[in-house]
């Protein structure tokens, strides 16, 4: 083969396959949104499953619901979620009627959101029966809980939860979390310890994705 031949061959492999791994960067390209980052995940998330909470994302990463899985209502509760201008969840208010009191009484939880300077969450306030609970969070670079302080009003317990993650999947997304919580002096509550699962479904599942870890 001439000379300049084989420089042009060699060019359209290397082109081909310059292409192909663009593609497949493409395909498992790592997304981010400040939904995402709410939700402590990153990816091209379609469902996460945790602590009996199923949150559903677009493909642009943006939540499109959300609701309780293993609860059971006479009618399910309303959900509304409150944004500010950067598009980050700043709200979320439940709202849980009573549906055999036939007066349209009704339970309200409301959770207000604060965010660090990477757009992780570093602060939960929750709102339930007059009772004000605010949780303030350590993460890590990738956004994950290191470390959660939480306090109250009026007489109730003040505790320390310490968070390590023992399984990771491909796209770094934890789907096993231990829990360990302390009150404010530090001594571990080992009845209270637990591990969290979390399920997570990606929108490109296909047989040559990468390996999932999901736990039971």
């Amino acid at each position: 083969m001439h000379s300049s031949m084989k420089r042009i061959y060699i060019y359209c492999l290397l082109l081909i396959a310059a292409l192909c791994f663009s593609g497949q960067n493409s395909l498992y390209a790592v997304t981010t949104s400040p939904d995402l980052k709410w939700a402590e995940a990153q990816g091209p998330v379609k469902t996460i499953i945790q602590d009996g909470i199923t949150m559903q994302f677009d493909r642009s990463g943006r939540i499109t619901s959300l609701y309780f899985t293993n609860a059971s209502y006479d009618r399910p509760p309303k959900i509304d979620i409150r944004r500010n201008s950067e598009g980050q969840i700043v709200q979320i208010s439940y709202k849980v009627f009573c549906e055999p009191c036939g007066d349209g009484s009704h339970t309200e939880l409301f959770r207000g959101y604060t965010y660090d300077a990477s757009g992780y969450v570093s602060e939960i306030g929750e709102e339930f029966f007059e009772a004000y609970t605010t949780t303030t969070f350590t993460n890590d670079a990738n956004g994950r809980h290191k470390q959660a302080i939480e306090s109250c009003e009026g007489d109730c317990m003040e505790y320390i939860t310490s968070f390590t993650y023992p399984q990771i999947d491909s796209y770094g997304n934890w789907t096993k979390r231990q829990n360990v919580y302390h009150d404010v002096d530090m001594y571990s509550l080992e009845f209270l310890d637990k591990t969290t699962s979390c399920v997570i479904i990606y929108w490109d599942d296909t047989p040559d994705s990468p390996t999932r870890t999901t736990s039971k």
